[in-house]
Parts: C-alpha cells; structure tokens; sequence
C-alpha cells in the first residue's frame, strides 16, 4: 500500500491497510513492520514520517482519555523517538503522567546504555506518575540498575554526581522527602567508587548546600557514614 499510494496519501494509506488487516494481529510498530518487509529502502521515508506524525497526532489527540495504552499511543511513541529522540518520548510522559509513556521513555535510554539518563528518567517518573501508583516500584528499581551501571569503573565519576545533583535538586524543589534516602544514596556511591577519594569534598559541599533541610542532612549522614 506503501508503494502504490501516492505520497500525499500514503500515512492514511497505511493506516486504512492497518484497520484491514487488524483481525490477523497487531501492528504495534507499523514504521519498523514497513521497513522489514521490503528489500530497499522506502521512497521519500522522511516525508512519510512527518506525515504519519500529523497523523497519528490527530488520532491520540480524540482518544485522549483513554487510561488504557492503545495502537495508537504505540504509534505516536515509535514515530515521536524516530523524529525527535529520547527528548520526545520525555515530553510524551510528562504530558501524559502515564506509566507506559515513562516506561517507553526509560526503556529507549536504556537500549541507547544512556544510564546518566536512564537514572534521571526512572526517578522522575517514580515521582510523576499518575495512573499507575503500583509502577513506582518498578521505576525505582530501574533507577537502582541504572546507578550499579554507573558504579562501573569504565563509567565517569562526573556523570554520577551529575545525575545525583539532579537527583537531589529533583526531591528538594518539590519537597519529597520520601524519596532523599534515594537521593543521599546515589550521592553516597559517588564517593564508594572514587578510588581516588576527590568526593569528599564534594559530598560536603552537597551537604552545606542543603543545610536546611534538616530530614535530607540525616540521610546524607546516613548514607555518608557521617562524612
């Protein structure tokens, strides 16, 4: 149907041969399932994604409401990291507050061994899912696996005190508290893999920054070992 559409018409094309053929399965990524299935490389593809975007934009847009993940947030998912990276899948999820949008957005930095941003991502949507309360857990343990890869020593030091700035300035600005522990803890494992030991002083610039609050300083001396 690709082929034969005229390109002005190919993404309803597509999307009228998906409804067709949707009693003989699901087509959860039409762009992948398109390209796999010819030989060389489809014609004027980058016209067609922009297309098929505006498309499915329009179609998310009316199904709006819907809590349950459909095709065609599957869809809008795909074409959004092919247009515009992990930056959209990131807007997705904070517009939506959904637990499959933040899963899509963690899972493509995972697969890219982006674990600075794996880490970032699964905290945030710890803390800013919506639909879901039950998924926390899962993106609370998908940010403790990003920080063991961080711990490697093939990793930089930098990148984990960055996410754990982050991570910090994250929990202060919106004054979660139940979420410092994980905070000082990710500031702590900077210092356990510094062989060096050039963390101290960081660390303790991090703890004189947040002198008031006093609920994070006891987990920093928690974590910290009282450093």
């Amino acid at each position: 149907m690709y082929m034969t559409a005229a390109p002005a018409h190919r993404a309803k094309a597509v999307k009228t041969a998906i409804d067709d053929m949707s009693a003989a399965g699901h087509f959860w990524h039409p762009l992948e399932q398109l390209e796999r299935v010819t030989v060389e490389p489809l014609p004027d593809f980058e016209d067609f994604l922009e297309a098929w975007d505006h498309l499915v934009r329009i179609l998310a847009e009316r199904e709006r409401d819907n809590e349950w993940d459909t095709d065609v947030d599957r869809w809008r998912r795909e074409v959004t990291q092919r247009l515009e990276g992990t930056d959209g899948l990131a807007a997705i999820a904070r517009s939506t507050k959904r637990s499959d949008d933040f899963r899509a957005w963690c899972r493509a930095l995972v697969e890219g061994k982006d674990w600075t941003g794996a880490l970032i991502a699964y905290t945030e949507s710890a803390e800013s899912v919506e639909d879901k309360s039950y998924a926390r857990g899962d993106f609370l343990d998908g940010a403790a696996l990003a920080a063991q890869e961080l711990s490697r020593k093939d990793l930089p030091l930098k990148a984990m005190q960055k996410a754990a700035e982050k991570r910090l300035d994250g929990v202060t600005e919106h004054k979660r508290r139940r979420y410092y522990g994980h905070a000082a803890s990710l500031a702590a494992s900077c210092m356990a893999v510094d062989e060096a030991n050039n963390s101290s002083k960081w660390f303790a610039a991090i703890r004189d920054e947040y002198r008031r609050y006093p609920a994070l300083q006891r987990e920093l001396n928690w974590y910290g070992g009282g450093q």
